[in-house]
């Protein structure tokens, strides 16, 4: 296949353009921005629930200080086994308020049996779920079973 001489000239001339700087420097950056500056507007949409950038920004600080009080921290990896939802967005941003990684699980696409090794493997201490789910997680002595839809002081070390 060969390209017209307009087109070979775009495909040479491609990253060599001016660099445009990212408006942020991190995704976290973002996020953290627009939680502080649009408090009052839709984050997250799911059905005929929704979230505010200022709730999210609450309901994942008070995860992301659960998540630090069981020893998570910068680096470190969690597991979510969540469906797509507004939980996981929550979980997702605690997670990159640390600094640290998760390792998601998809509830209709990850076998329960594959959860046990895939923590193990990861050396993850918590595992966050929906408290509907929690009874088909196999959870490790070394590790935090948290239904995310569930008060945080209510979670129980397994």
């Amino acid at each position: 296949m060969s390209l017209s001489a307009e087109d070979q000239k775009r495909f040479y001339a491609f990253g060599w353009g001016p660099t445009v700087q990212p408006r942020y420097k991190t995704i976290s950056a973002a996020i953290e921005y627009w939680m502080t500056a649009s408090r009052e507007d839709v984050a997250v949409e799911q059905g005929q629930s929704s979230l505010t950038y200022g709730v999210l920004n609450k309901r994942s600080a008070e995860l992301a200080n659960f998540l630090r009080q069981h020893g998570v921290k910068r680096g470190d990896k969690f597991c979510i086994y969540l469906e797509r939802s507004i939980e996981m967005v929550i979980g997702i941003v605690a997670c990159l308020r640390l600094g640290a990684a998760y390792v998601p699980q998809h509830v209709g696409v990850a076998p329960e049996r594959t959860l046990r090794p895939i923590a193990a493997v990861t050396g993850a201490k918590v595992i966050l779920t929906l408290s509907r789910l929690k009874d088909n997680v196999p959870v490790s002595d070394n590790q935090v079973l948290l239904s995310i839809d569930e008060p945080f002081e209510s979670c129980t070390a397994k």
